[in-house]
This record gives C-alpha cells, sequence and structure tokens, in this order.
C-alpha cells in the first residue's frame, strides 16, 4: 500500500505496490479528493495519475474538480454520496453512490462511508449553489489496513466510532474557517491513540508534538504546577513567583524571575517570556538540593 499527497486534500492510494516503490504492475489505485489540475500546490495533468476509482468527500470543486476527467481518462468508478453520485452518472460516469453508514465490499476490500459535519454544494456560474446533500469521509480497508479520509469536517463526538475495527492512517483537515483547525485536528488524534493504545501511549504522543518548541523535552512538561502541588501539599502556601530583571532589543527580550517560597529563595529561571522564566525558575527549584529553611520537596 502506497500513500501520495498532492496537497490540498488530494491522495492517491495505491493498493498492491511493493514497499520502497520497486517496479511492479501497481494494484487498486484511488484517488480521494480530486483535485489536481487546479491545485494550488502544484497543478498534475490528470491523465498522468492512471486510477481505477474515484472517491469524493462532498460536492465542492476544490473536492470533485477532475472526477469526471479521471473518469473519463482511465474509466474510474467515480464513488459520492447519493445525490452527487447521480450528478455524475447523469454526465455518463460509472459510479457507486453510497450514504454515510453505509460501504461496499469489492474483491479488493471494503469502501465505507462516514459522517463529515460540512455543507455540500456544486458551484455554478454566476454564483449559484445547488445542493448535493450531505458531506461524507471514508474508510478504505484493504491489505489488512485502514485509511480513514475525514474529507472537509468539523471534529466530532462520533469520530470515536470511525476507529472501530483500528486505523493505520488518519487524513484529517487542519484548515480552520471551514473546517476543524490545528488545534483540533491534533485533540481528534491525541484521543484516537489514547482509545487506541491508552494513556501511556497519548502522553508519548503529546510529548512528540511539543518536542520541536522545547528545548528539552522532560517527563514533566510544567514544572510550575508540579512545585505548587508539592508545595501546598507539605505547608498549605503556594510558591510566589517575581520578575527581577529584563533586557534585550525589543524584537529579542528576555526574562529573569525568582521563585520563593515564605520568603526562601528556591530558584530562579530565564526565558524568553515571563511565563518561560517562571516555569525553569521552578524547574531549577526542582532540582535544586534542599536549602537551610526550607523543607525537602517530595515527590
Amino acid at each position: 500500500m502506497r500513500l501520495t499527497y498532492f496537497g490540498h486534500s488530494c491522495f492517491l492510494l495505491v493498493l498492491g505496490s511493493p514497499p520502497g516503490g520497486a517496479t511492479a504492475k501497481p494494484g487498486v489505485r484511488l484517488v480521494l479528493d480530486p483535485y489536481l489540475s487546479e491545485n494550488p500546490h502544484g497543478a498534475v495533468d490528470p491523465a498522468k495519475v492512471p486510477c481505477d476509482f474515484v472517491l469524493c468527500t462532498h460536492a465542492h470543486e476544490d473536492h470533485t474538480c477532475d472526477a469526471l476527467a479521471l473518469s473519463r481518462l482511465h474509466g474510474a468508478t467515480i464513488v459520492a454520496p447519493y445525490e452527487l453520485a447521480e450528478y455524475f452518472a447523469a454526465e455518463g460516469a460509472r459510479t457507486i453512490d453510497l450514504m454515510p453508514g453505509g460501504g461496499v465490499d469489492l474483491p479488493w476490500g471494503r469502501i465505507q462511508m462516514t459522517p463529515a459535519v460540512h455543507s455540500s454544494a456544486l458551484e455554478l456560474p454566476g454564483g449559484q449553489n445547488r445542493a448535493m446533500g450531505v458531506a461524507s469521509g471514508y474508510v478504505v480497508r484493504a491489505e489488512g489496513r485502514s485509511v480513514y479520509h475525514a474529507g472537509d469536517t468539523a471534529l466530532f463526538g462520533d469520530m470515536h466510532l470511525i476507529r472501530r475495527g483500528g486505523l493505520d492512517v488518519a487524513l484529517v483537515p487542519i484548515g480552520d474557517r471551514y473546517t476543524m483547525g490545528p488545534a483540533d485536528a491534533v485533540e481528534a488524534l491525541v484521543a484516537a491513540v489514547f482509545l487506541e493504545r491508552g494513556l501511556d501511549a497519548a502522553r508519548v504522543l503529546c510529548g512528540l508534538i511539543a518536542a520541536p518548541s522545547l528545548k528539552d523535552l522532560g517527563p514533566d512538561l510544567d514544572p510550575k504546577s508540579e512545585l505548587q502541588e508539592r508545595l501546598q501539599a507539605q505547608s498549605g502556601v503556594a510558591p510566589s513567583y517575581e520578575l527581577v530583571e529584563t533586557g534585550g532589543p525589543a524584537h529579542d527580550r528576555w526574562f529573569r524571575v525568582e521563585v520563593r517560597h515564605q520568603g526562601v529563595l528556591l530558584g530562579e529561571g530565564r526565558g524568553k517570556s515571563k511565563r518561560a522564566a517562571e516555569r525553569a525558575a521552578a524547574a531549577q527549584a526542582l532540582a535544586q538540593p534542599p536549602r537551610a529553611g526550607t523543607e525537602e520537596l517530595q515527590p
């Protein structure tokens, strides 16, 4: 199985392809959301993308642009929600019509249509729209693997049901404004990993996502919270933070903060923001041996 990304929501899924792209007769080829010839990420001639099936999640032009061209050039079958499939059939294409929750078994595997929270309409000349039923996503199951293409959608609670039976790949939007944004996409991913593999795996994933923005990814990403919990458990008094120095040019400021507990200095830290400096001070306090006049911070 090989997956190629053309940009936007357009993918080519090739089944039966050998690892490493070795030369061999390709298996079944599926184009998902065919946006090739006008794709702003790099136009591709539909004639150069042979395929057997074209899966359209909904009717918007950036998800159906080359569906008919691919069908006519390569004899591909178009899979789409019922009303959209009927439109393509009237244009002479061979189609499979589905609705969310339904699916079709084929000699090589199964295509399952999933719900999506979005609209679906053909964009006609003169600014007119022609409603085309519901938007959707797909789960393609073949060769013992499952690929979920969410189409255009908001984050919704029933996504956790889509993962039943396991998912190997999830293709979700991050566009914002018209679909779920990056934050919701990450939340969906973390939730899927948590449900599939448990809390420890979800924590590891969160660390991997956050790691590029941290200088040192340690076992605890929030030393301020840890320090506060320890000190309040021991004395009932939270630590206090004081900004003691700032410096640097306006475009590259730095901050130095001291953390104290009941008047005793526990640590200091420096960072590009006051919050980062406070976290650095808390981390130093947690790493320091107990000082005179302070209680030992019990783990």
